[in-house]
C-alpha cells in the first residue's frame, strides 16, 4: 500500500508509520464536514473515484456521494469561501479528534490544509 504524507512528498511504504486520510469541507469559520477515508483505499483509487472510475465498490460510492454533497454545498454557498480538501495525518488521529482540532483552531487548520492538503 502506498500513501502520501502531503501532496508534495514522495510515496511512503508500508513499513513507515501508517496514515489516516480525511476529506474535509472547510471554510474560514471552520469545518463543515469531515469524512474518514478507509485504509484500504489508496490515494490513487480515491482520486480515480472522484473522476468517476470504480463505481461498483460500495465504500467508494459512499465517498463519492459525500464528495458530491460537499461540492454542491461549496458551489451554492460560494460567498462562504468553502473548499474541499484531502489530507493524510497520523493514524493515531481519528475522525472525532480531527474534527475537534479543526474546531479548536480553524485558522490554523485552514493554513495546514492549504500547505499539506490537496484541494479537490
Amino acid at each position: 500500500m502506498v500513501s502520501y504524507a502531503d501532496s508534495n512528498s514522495a510515496p511512503t511504504t508500508k513499513h513507515e508509520k501508517p496514515m489516516s486520510s480525511f476529506m474535509i469541507l472547510m471554510g474560514p469559520q471552520g469545518p463543515e464536514n469531515i469524512i474518514s477515508i478507509p485504509d484500504n483505499l489508496t490515494e490513487t483509487l480515491f482520486e480515480e473515484k472522484l473522476r468517476g472510475v470504480h463505481d461498483a465498490e460500495c465504500e467508494i460510492s459512499r465517498i463519492n456521494e459525500a464528495h458530491f454533497a460537499m461540492d454542491m454545498r461549496a458551489r451554492f454557498n460560494s460567498h462562504r469561501e468553502l473548499e474541499i480538501y484531502h489530507i493524510n495525518v497520523d493514524s493515531d488521529i481519528n475522525e472525532d479528534e480531527f474534527m475537534d482540532i479543526c474546531r479548536d483552531n480553524p485558522a490554523g487548520m485552514l493554513k495546514l490544509l492549504k500547505e499539506k492538503g490537496k484541494v479537490l
